[in-house]
């Protein structure tokens, strides 16, 4: 078992090493036990600066804390091979393995963290519904407002969540948000409008483009997996709101 512990950076083994050494002679550990060491030595390698800290539990996250990211990372992936597989065989059943990305990046999404962004939440649902409500008041709604509110609100929103979810600072969020939604929402609004010229050649570095939006989700699921956030959660995680 200390071959796993080799794996953590000098400066954490110096510090715990030992510590943790008598603790896994003490009770074995469970192959669980040993996924988390894994992914607290990749964390520690990642994130050095939480040894100095004091950051004794890289390696105590429970395995059930780390699903969410699991979820979010594996949507991510999922919806980068379905969009590059149905865009290079031209099969369409590709593309509905989209849907099941999309299950597993909102299934992420559930937890007690979101208490504190939950007004956020709230007004994000209230212009949807107001949307769709649109729809049917405006002559060209049916075909606009609800696309349009599914792909920013939802889409941008969802991500933003996940952000929130996996304690990325502001600034990150609004890389990770950017990065992985603007350049998609540009493509979808290039599309939708025809600037982007005719034949299938011309849609393909618009498909890479819709692409990263799956990047950006497995990037953060990621960071999730490796920090893990239990589902059930009131301590708020990442930067503190301000106050007002």
């Amino acid at each position: 078992m200390s071959r796993l512990i080799r794996f953590y950076p000098a400066a954490w083994r110096a510090r715990y090493g030992a510590e943790l050494e008598a603790l896994l002679a003490a009770r074995p550990p469970k192959l669980g036990d040993r996924l988390d060491l894994m992914f607290g030595a990749l964390d520690a390698h990642l994130h050095p600066e939480l040894v100095a800290a004091g950051a004794r539990a890289a390696a105590a996250v429970p395995i059930g804390h780390r699903i969410p990211g699991l979820a979010a990372t594996a949507g991510g992936l999922l919806f980068v091979v379905a969009l590059v597989g149905g865009g290079v065989s031209g099969a369409e059943g590709w593309f509905s393995w989209i849907w099941v990305a999309l299950f597993l990046m909102l299934a992420s999404l559930p937890g007690g963290y979101a208490a504190r962004v939950g007004g956020r939440v709230g007004l994000g649902l209230a212009a949807i519904a107001a949307s769709f409500i649109l729809a049917w008041t405006l002559p060209w709604g049916p075909n606009v407002v609800p696309a349009v509110a599914a792909i920013v609100l939802v889409g941008a929103g969802s991500l933003a969540l996940a952000t929130v979810r996996a304690g990325l600072g502001r600034r990150r969020r609004w890389v990770a948000v950017g990065l992985g939604f603007g350049p998609p929402a540009v493509a979808l609004l290039v599309v939708a409008m025809g600037i982007g010229g005719q034949g299938e050649g011309s849609l393909v570095p618009l498909a890479l483009l819709v692409t990263l939006y799956g990047v950006a989700w497995a990037a953060v699921g990621l960071v999730l997996m490796f920090r893990g956030s239990p589902t059930f959660d009131p301590e708020p995680r990442g930067d503190p709101e301000p106050a007002r």
